[in-house]
C-alpha cells in the first residue's frame, strides 16, 4: 500500500473503533443493569413475601444514564486532549529538548529527527526525553503539522546511531499513516468506558467512611466490577486496533533506511536490557497503544498486548535470527563527532539536486508516488542539504529569537538586505531585537540558494514553536508585514507563511467528505490558476497547462483572473481540499503538477508552492532528488 491507502485505511479503522465502542457501551448498559436489578431485589426482598416486578422504564433509563455518563465522559477528555501531542508528552513527563542543546546524545537524536523530517518534507517536530532508563519512544499528534516525538532516556544513551534512526523512522511512520489522529481518539474513547469503574471507586471511597455506607459500598464494588469489564473492552479495543499498525511501522522502518539492523538492533538492546521498554510514569497504561514497544506489565500479554510479541517483530525483520539478545549492562557514552564532521565530509554528487538541473513534471510525479513514503536516498539528501548550509544560519535556527528573525530574512526581497537603511525604515515596527540578529545573518542571507529556504523553515519550526503565545502573535504579524512590503503576496511568499502557520496553530480535525471534484470545482479551479500564475508565464501556456489540469480533474476549462485570486481566497479553499478523501488526493497533486508544466520545467518557487498546498492536505511531499531531475544543456 502507499501513503494514500494507508490514511483510508486509518480512516476506515475509526469506524471500526466506533462500532466497537458501541459494543462496549452496551454491554456495559447490560452489566449495570443487572447491578441494579440485583441490588433491587436484595434489598425489596427483606422482610417481604412478594417482590413488585420492575417497570420498563427503569431498564430504558439506566441505559440513558450509562451512555449519557460515558459519551460525556469520552467527550470531556477528547477536549482535554485537543492540545494533541504535547499533552501526551507532558502527562507522561516529558520535557522539550531545547533545538540549541548541548548535550551531545540529545543533540545527535535531534540530527536524526531533523534528517527524517527534511527527507519526508514535513516541518521538524518537536523532540520531548522523558527521563526513564527503558528503551522507549512514541510519536502523538493529529497530523505532521502539530506532531511530537517521544523518546525515553534509555533509548538516547543506549542506542546506535543507526538504531536510533530505525526507532525514529518508525515513528515517522505512525505519522504518516495516520496512526497518531486515531490513538488519540482511542483515549477520549477508552476514558468514556471506564469512566463507570471510576465512578464506582468514589463511591467506595466515600461511603466507606460512613456508618451507613454499607450498601452503597456494595454498589460501588459492582460499579468497579463493571469498570474491570470496561477495562477489558478497553485492551481488547487497543490490541485489534494496535498489533497490525506496529508491524507496518516496523516495515516502513525498513524501508526508510533501508537497514534492516538499525531497527532489528533496537529491538534486540530490548530483550537485552535488563529494564526493557517497560514504563515508569504512573499513567504509562493510558497511553500503551502509544509506545514503540511494550510500555506496562500485563496478566495477559498475549491476549491484550497492544504490542506483538519482541520475537516476531525481529524475526520477520531478520528471519535468520538466532533468538539471541546482546547484553545491555550500562548507557554507553555515545560519540557524536561523526555528526559534527558530517558538515565537512564530502557526498556523491549521485542523487543530489546540482545548480544546472531542471525541475520537470516527472521529477514532480515521482515526488507524489513518495508521499509520506521516503526512501533512505531522500534521508542522505537531507542530511547533505544541513551539511551545506551555512553555520551562521543553521546556528540561528536552532534559537527561538534567531529563528524568528532568520525566517523574516528568508520572506524579504534580497535587494531589500541589501539596503541597510530602507530596511531599518521598513522594519521600523518591528522589535530592535530582531532587526539586529537580522543584519548579523544579511550576508548568510544574501548567499543562500533558494533551494535551502523551505528545509531552513523546516528546522527552524521547533524553535519558533517555543516562543510564547505572545511572541508567536508578533511573529505572525510581522511575517505578513515582511510579506506585503512590496504590496503584494506572490504565491511563493504565500506558500512559506502558509507552511508556517500550519505548523504554528493547533491542528483542527477535518471530516474526508469528497471524492468527487465537481463538489469542489471552485476550490480547484482557484488553486490551479494560482499554480499557473506563481510561474509567471505567457496567457496561452498558461490556458493550455490548466486545460491539461482541469481535464484530469473532470472540471470546468475556466482559468481564474489574476486579480480574482486573494491570499484570503487561497486559505479558504485549501482548507475546503483537506476535506477530499485520501484516496482522491493524489489526483489533485499531479493536477497541481501538470498545471505548473506550462513549458516542461518547472520553477524552485513553484515547487515551494505545489508542497505547501500538499502539506496544507496533509500530504507532506519529500524533497526532489537530482537522479529524478534533467540537468541543463
Amino acid at each position: 500500500m502507499n501513503f494514500f491507502e494507508y490514511q483510508e485505511q486509518a480512516r476506515k479503522n475509526t469506524r471500526w473503533l466506533v462500532f466497537l465502542f458501541i459494543l462496549a457501551v452496551i454491554t456495559l448498559i447490560g452489566l449495570t443493569d443487572l447491578l441494579v436489578m440485583f441490588c433491587y431485589f436484595a434489598v425489596s426482598s427483606k422482610g417481604s413475601d412478594s417482590v413488585v416486578p420492575v417497570s420498563i422504564d427503569i431498564h430504558i433509563t439506566i441505559a440513558i444514564v450509562i451512555s449519557i455518563i460515558v459519551l460525556f465522559a469520552s467527550l470531556f477528555r477528547m477536549g482535554e486532549m485537543k492540545a494533541g501531542g504535547h499533552r501526551v508528552a507532558e502527562e507522561l513527563g516529558g520535557r522539550i529538548i531545547p533545538s540549541s542543546t548541548r548535550n551531545r546524545n540529545e543533540r545527535r537524536l535531534l540530527n536524526v529527527v531533523e534528517e527524517m523530517a527534511i527527507a519526508s518534507g514535513m516541518p521538524v517536530p518537536q523532540v520531548y526525553v522523558l527521563e526513564d532508563t527503558a528503551i522507549n519512544a512514541f510519536a502523538a499528534g493529529y497530523s505532521p503539522h502539530d506532531a511530537v516525538i517521544g523518546v525515553t532516556r534509555g533509548t538516547i544513551d543506549l542506542l546506535s546511531r543507526d538504531e536510533l534512526q530505525g526507532v525514529i523512522a518508525h515513528e515517522f511512520s505512525h505519522i504518516f499513516n495516520g496512526d497518531m489522529r486515531l490513538n488519540l481518539r482511542l483515549i477520549g474513547i477508552l476514558f468514556g468506558i471506564l469512566f463507570i469503574g471510576l465512578i464506582g471507586q468514589k463511591i467506595v471511597r466515600y461511603a466507606g467512611r460512613s456508618k451507613e455506607g454499607g450498601k452503597a459500598v456494595l454498589l460501588g464494588i459492582g460499579l468497579m466490577a463493571i469498570g474491570y469489564g470496561g477495562s477489558f473492552f478497553g485492551n481488547m479495543i487497543k490490541a485489534i486496533v494496535s498489533r497490525q499498525r506496529e508491524f507496518l511501522a516496523d516495515a516502513s522502518s525498513v524501508q526508510f533506511t533501508r537497514n534492516p539492523d538499525a531497527i532489528g538492533g533496537a529491538l534486540k538492546k530490548i530483550g537485552g536490557w535488563s529494564l526493557g521498554s517497560k514504563l515508569a510514569a504512573t499513567n504509562a497504561a493510558e497511553y500503551s497503544h502509544f509506545y514503540f514497544a511494550e510500555g506496562i506489565k500485563s496478566f495477559a500479554s498475549g491476549l491484550f498486548s497492544t504490542h506483538p510479541a519482541l520475537e516476531d517483530r525481529i524475526k520477520r525483520i531478520e528471519p535468520r535470527w538466532d533468538g539471541s539478545y546482546p547484553n545491555v549492562r550500562r548507557a554507553e557514552v555515545v560519540d557524536i563527532k561523526a555528526d559534527e564532521k558530517d558538515r565537512d565530509k564530502p557526498f556523491s554528487a549521485d542523487g543530489f539536486r546540482q545548480p544546472e538541473s531542471l525541475i520537470t513534471i516527472a521529477a514532480i510525479m515521482t515526488a507524489i508516488s513518495t508521499t509520506g513514503l521516503p526512501t533512505s536516498d531522500h534521508v542522505q539528501y537531507a542530511r547533505k542539504i544541513i551539511t551545506e548550509i551555512p553555520e551562521a544560519l543553521l546556528l540561528a535556527s536552532r534559537e527561538p529569537m534567531t529563528a524568528y528573525a532568520m525566517t523574516l530574512g528568508l520572506i524579504v526581497h534580497k535587494a531589500l538586505l541589501k539596503k541597510p537603511t530602507q530596511v531599518d525604515l521598513l522594519f521600523q515596527d518591528i522589535d530592535s531585537g530582531i532587526v539586529l540578529q537580522l543584519r548579523k545573518l544579511t550576508q548568510s542571507l544574501l548567499s543562500l540558494d533558494v533551494k535551502y529556504r523551505l528545509p531552513l523553515i523546516e528546522l527552524a519550526i521547533p524553535s519558533l514553536k517555543s516562543l510564547s503565545d505572545a511572541q508567536q502573535k508578533k511573529f505572525k504579524q510581522d511575517l505578513l508585514l515582511i510579506i506585503k512590503l512590496d504590496n503584494r503576496v506572490e504565491f511563493w511568499e504565500w506558500a512559506i507563511h502558509r507552511i508556517i502557520v500550519l505548523a504554528l496553530n493547533k491542528s483542527k480535525t477535518t471530516k474526508a467528505i469528497y471524492s468527487d471534484f465537481t463538489k469542489l470545482e471552485y476550490e480547484s479551479r482557484l488553486l490551479l490558476s494560482a499554480v499557473i500564475y506563481s510561474s509567471g508565464c505567457d496567457k496561452e501556456m498558461g490556458e493550455a497547462a490548466f486545460s491539461s489540469a482541469a481535464t484530469a480533474l473532470g472540471i470546468k476549462n475556466e482559468i481564474f483572473a489574476k486579480d480574482k485570486i486573494s491570499h484570503i481566497k487561497l486559505l479558504q479553499s485549501l482548507q475546503k481540499m483537506n476535506e477530499l478523501k485520501p484516496l482522491v488526493k493524489p489526483r489533485f497533486l499531479k493536477a497541481l503538477a501538470l498545471a505548473a508544466q506550462h513549458d516542461d520545467v518547472i520553477e524552485a518557487e513553484e515547487v515551494e508552492f505545489i508542497r505547501a498546498i500538499a502539506e496544507g492536505i496533509d500530504c507532506p511531499m519529500p524533497p526532489l532528488l537530482d537522479h529524478d531531475l534533467k540537468i541543463k544543456q
